[in-house]
């Protein structure tokens, strides 16, 4: 994926196809245009209600990734205008909490499982995958240098990892207020995948602010806000909702401008 950023990014210097959108002092026309868009996201799944969770760890560290993708815009009038993003990203993130009867699923020799209660610091290592499809309306002003944005995406999940690490503790086989013979010290980390049950789409709220920094090239930040349990319905385990959020800095290049021309 990096070669194909550097291809990109090399292409987009050197091109004599470059479209110039917005001219100082000539008449608006509207006009569809083609950009792509290469950027840095940072973040992942995070709790929405703390649940089992007592505190969060100092030990939080989101990975960075590159994205890659292409929109299509279409200007309305000189300030208002729609766009259609599809961009191909991955997110991941590392994160400690302390936690206090937290569900864990023991497989036994025999394949079945058994539950058990967790008290003490777990980790948290997950990784997603993403095809998103942002759709939104952009406003800007200052002839066009300054935009911002805000609007609805939709993302097929390609590929999720989330595994639970319980790290230093104790096991109990009750739910809450285990006695003393009912605690089971936990002598080496213990691992509880997720990834059998996540879900594979996701729904959320993108805004952002983009400035044309040099011609046709943008840099923009966003922050995008998942509304979807990133666990399957009913299966999970952790006893809170976790959703997607995350910041994006994005690089963009109008390559290609069409004009559409206003028949009387």
């Amino acid at each position: 994926m990096k070669k194909i950023l550097y291809l990109l990014m090399a292409w987009i210097a050197v091109s004599p196809l470059s479209a110039k959108i917005k001219q100082v002092g000539a008449p608006f026309t509207p006009n569809i245009y083609l950009a792509p868009l290469v950027g840095v996201d940072i973040g992942g799944a995070i709790p929405t209600t703390f649940g089992t969770i007592e505190e969060i760890g100092s030990n939080v560290a989101p990975k960075l990734s590159p994205s890659l993708g292409l929109k299509i815009g279409y200007d309305i009038t000189p300030s208002w205008g729609v766009v259609a993003e599809v961009c191909y990203k991955q997110v991941g993130i590392k994160a400690g909490a302390k936690v206090k009867d937290q569900l864990f699923q023991i497989k036994d020799a025999d394949g079945s499982s058994q539950d058990v209660w967790f008290t003490g610091i777990a980790d948290m290592d997950m990784n997603f995958t993403f095809l998103e499809f942002p759709v939104y309306a952009k406003w800007s002003w200052n002839e066009g240098r300054d935009k911002v944005m805000c609007g609805l995406y939709a993302a097929w999940v390609i590929n999720a990892n989330f595994d639970n690490i319980a790290q230093k503790g104790y096991l109990s086989d009750v739910p809450s207020n285990p006695t003393a013979d009912q605690i089971n010290p936990l002598n080496e980390p213990l691992i509880q995948p997720f990834t059998s049950i996540m879900t594979n789409w996701d729904l959320g709220v993108v805004i952002g602010y983009e400035r044309r920094i040099f011609h046709n090239l943008n840099i923009g930040l966003r922050v995008s806000m998942g509304t979807v349990d990133i666990f399957k319905k009913g299966q999970n385990a952790l006893g809170y909702e976790m959703r997607q959020m995350r910041g994006s800095l994005v690089l963009s290049y109008d390559l290609f401008a069409f004009p559409i021309k206003k028949h009387l």
